[in-house]
Order: C-alpha cells, then structure tokens, then sequence
C-alpha cells in the first residue's frame, strides 16, 4: 500500500512498503515554463507571432531567440500537424502541437496555428507533451465550434478592453 506523505509531492519522497524493507521511489519535479507563444499562419506574413507570455518575450527587444529560425517548424507543413513536436533552439526547449482547421472561411482555406510552450533546455519535458496536446486539442474545437472573425488585418487580435 502506498504512504504518502502530506505537502507537496516535488519536495518529499513517497515511499511504499515491500514485505519488510521500505523502497524509496525518486521525486520529479515538473520542469518550469519559461514561456508560451501563440503563432499563427498569416495569409500575407506567413508564420506569425500572436501573443507571448511574459510580454516581449518573443516580439519585444530583448528576446529569448529569434523566431524566425523556428518558424517552419512552429507552423509546419499541413502533413506535420496534429502531433507533438519539441524542438531545441538555442538554450530552450520548444514543445508544441501544431493544429490545422480546414474551411473555406479562412484566407487560404485552412487556419494553421500552434500554442508553444517553451522551457530550458536541459528540462524534460515528457510529462507536459499530454498538456499540450490537450490544450491544442481543445483551442482546436473551440475554434471550430465557435470561430473568431478573422479578416487578413485582423490575424493579430487583440484581446477585449486592451486598446
């Protein structure tokens, strides 16, 4: 039977009695996210920068790599969607799930984006590639279930009440 010791789990072992002796099983630490971008295909720009979080991260002056190294990647070719991908750019780790929605209410007739969660390089990030297919997964249906208005000006949204 497992014993698990009470506060967090990234600080203390668990442990679990085996017959007569104890085995200690290693802790894991889910690795920090340095940051998240959200890119875009733009009919006229091609990939493009949505969002980033923390603010400049990724479109501000002192950015953490250059963006446009990864681009391909970020926003592939429509066979290499609806998949994890993670790539090394630099001293960062990049783990996304590009997405594709295929309609004809779209310049042409697809939307293509990919939210990107970004790490250090070192970070495992196995245990985060079931969160970001999920988030993808749901930012998927949302858009096809409910789709954004989006003219070629409009690609670059702003949230509401941000002038």
């Amino acid at each position: 039977f497992p014993i698990f010791a009470a506060g967090s789990w990234s600080n203390r072992r668990i442990s679990r009695v085996v017959g007569t002796s104890i085995m200690y099983l290693p802790t894991f630490q889910f690795p920090r996210i340095t940051a998240l971008f959200y890119a875009e295909f733009h009919p006229t720009q091609g990939p493009t920068i949505v969002y980033d979080v923390p603010e400049g991260s990724l479109i501000g002056q002192e950015r953490l790599f250059d963006f446009e190294t990864v681009a391909d990647y970020v926003i592939p070719k429509s066979g290499v969607t609806d998949r994890v991908m993670t790539l090394t750019v630099g001293n960062y780790k990049l783990v996304g799930f590009p997405s594709r929605v295929e309609s004809a209410r779209y310049a042409r007739n697809a939307l293509i984006f990919n939210l990107i969660f970004v790490f250090a390089r070192q970070a495992d990030t196995r245990a985060y590639e079931p969160v970001v297919r999920k988030v993808a997964t749901t930012l998927r249906t949302l858009e096809v279930c409910s789709p954004l208005d989006r003219g070629i000006d409009s690609v670059a949204l702003t949230p509401p009440g941000v002038t």
